[in-house]
């Protein structure tokens, strides 16, 4: 992504080191770089991200899988969309491999009845078995001052030790 969460704890005045960020999109990571310091590591395929070596080093990671997949403003493939139907797995992945403290997922409301639901249960399922409780919302921006109505889904993982 372009770092909303990085801008929003600079925002929070909150102090962090970015040990790594992951986009594909030329433009994205671009954006990210202009509005962010550079993270110690920016890797452009996550699919080449080997989480295993920051093991004990992330306490939060935050991170989200394309919502095209999901959305009901497209064609709702979800899981089996072949360009990025896949992402959900190698975030959780990387959640297994690094095993953070707290996990912040960010993703459409359409996520929810994808598939008639088998998307979200799917999701929730295996985030609990890399390790985590999960925890779940459902926000509307407008209700946050946002002068928009977007709804996001949020999910919060915090591993079970």
């Amino acid at each position: 992504g372009v770092g909303t969460p990085e801008q929003s704890l600079k925002h929070l005045n909150i102090n962090h080191e970015t040990i790594f960020a992951c986009e594909i999109d030329k433009y994205a990571r671009q954006t990210y770089l202009a509005n962010n310091q550079e993270p110690n590591t920016f890797y452009e395929d996550v699919t080449k991200l080997d989480a295993r070596k920051y093991l004990g080093q992330i306490d939060i990671l935050v991170w989200g899988f394309p919502c095209t997949s999901f959305s009901i403003a497209g064609k709702q493939l979800g899981f089996d969309d072949p360009k990025t139907g896949d992402l959900f797995a190698q975030g959780a992945r990387i959640m297994n491999e690094c095993k953070p403290k707290i996990s912040i997922i960010e993703n459409v409301e359409g996520l929810l009845s994808n598939d008639k639901g088998n998307t979200i249960r799917t999701v929730l399922k295996t985030l609990n078995a890399v390790g985590y409780k999960v925890y779940m919302d459902l926000v509307n921006t407008k209700d946050f001052g946002v002068p928009q109505n977007r709804s996001r889904v949020y999910i919060i993982c915090e591993r079970k030790d």
